[in-house]
C-alpha cells in the first residue's frame, strides 16, 4: 500500500498578504519636510494631522481620555516667540541666536519648582550665555484625561541669547553641555521630577500625555500661525514595557522611534 504525503504549503502561500513578521505592534512615527526649507504654518498643521490620523498606533487609559503620550519636533517657532518677547520689553539683537528650552517642573511642593528655575539659570548663565527669561506657553488642560491632569508636570520655556561670537557649533555644544550639568545638578539634589524635553538653539519638541487630536487644542501655540517650520516629527506612543509618564512621550530631542529597536528580529 502506498500513502500520500501532502506537504504543507508554507504560510506565505496559503496566505499570501499575511507575514508573521509583521505581527506586532508599536508606536506610530512620521516626519515631513519642505524640500525648499520654507518654514510654513501650513506645514505644521498637515503634521500635526497626520499625527492625528496614527491613533490606531497608540494607546489610551482606562478612562479613555489619558493616553500614552504623543509629540511633535519642529524647528523654533522665532516669529512668534521674538514677538512675545518684545512684549515684555525684551530685545535680541539677531534672531537666529535665540535658543529655547521645553521644561517640565514638578508640581508637587513650590520650593522644587523654583529649586528647579534657579539650577536651570546658574547653570545657564555659568556657561556664558544670556537668560532672557521665562515664558509659559499657553496650554488648555481641559483636554487632558484624570489621569494624564493628575500627573502633569508644570510646563515653562527658557528662553536664552549667545554671544555674538559664538558660533552655531560652539552654541549647539555649550546648550548640550548645559543641560548635562543641569540634570547632573537636579539628580545631586535629589530631584527626580524635573525633566528637560529640549533645550537647542534650532528644535523644540512639544509633547505629553495627549491624545494625537489634542496637541493644538493643549500646546495653543501649535494653533498660532506665526508658528512656523519647515520641518516636524511626529509620534504617537504604543507603551509596550514601561507606564506613561509625560517625559517618556516622543519625539526625544533629536529623534523618534517606533519601538522596533527593542525587538529580536529589530
Amino acid at each position: 500500500m502506498t500513502h500520500k504525503h501532502t506537504a504543507t504549503k508554507p504560510a506565505s502561500q496559503m496566505y499570501p498578504l499575511y507575514d508573521s513578521r509583521w505581527e506586532h505592534d508599536a508606536c506610530g512615527i512620521g516626519f515631513l519636510a519642505q524640500v525648499s526649507g520654507e518654514a510654513s504654518h501650513s506645514l505644521v498643521q498637515t503634521s500635526l494631522e497626520a499625527l492625528s490620523r496614527l491613533t490606531h498606533r497608540g494607546a489610551q487609559d482606562a478612562d479613555t481620555e489619558s493616553y500614552d503620550g504623543a509629540g511633535i519636533l519642529t524647528q523654533i517657532p522665532r516669529a512668534l516667540l521674538i514677538e512675545e518677547l518684545g512684549k515684555q520689553q525684551i530685545t535680541i539683537a539677531n534672531p537666529e541666536h535665540l535658543a529655547v528650552g521645553m521644561v517640565f517642573l514638578p508640581v508637587v511642593g513650590q520650593e522644587h519648582s523654583v529649586h528647579c528655575r534657579q539650577i536651570i539659570e546658574q547653570a545657564v548663565t555659568e556657561s556664558g550665555l544670556t537668560m532672557l527669561g521665562w515664558r509659559t506657553p499657553p496650554i488648555d488642560a481641559t483636554v487632558l484625561g484624570s489621569r494624564a491632569r493628575a500627573i502633569a508636570p508644570e510646563i515653562a520655556q527658557i528662553l536664552i541669547a549667545c554671544p555674538s561670537d559664538f558660533t552655531s557649533e560652539h552654541y549647539g555644544k555649550t546648550l548640550y553641555y548645559v543641560r548635562r550639568v543641569i540634570e547632573r545638578r537636579l539628580a545631586e539634589a535629589q530631584i527626580a521630577d524635573c525633566y528637560i524635553a529640549s533645550l537647542s538653539n534650532t528644535t523644540i519638541v512639544y509633547k505629553g500625555l495627549l491624545a494625537p487630536e489634542s496637541m493644538a487644542r493643549f500646546y495653543r501655540d501649535l494653533d498660532d500661525p506665526r508658528y512656523t517650520s519647515a520641518m516636524a516629527v511626529f509620534h504617537q506612543r504604543y507603551s509596550t514595557n514601561t507606564l506613561p509618564a509625560w517625559p517618556l512621550a516622543q519625539p526625544m530631542r533629536f529623534l523618534a522611534h517606533n519601538g522596533e529597536i527593542n525587538t529580536i528580529q529589530g
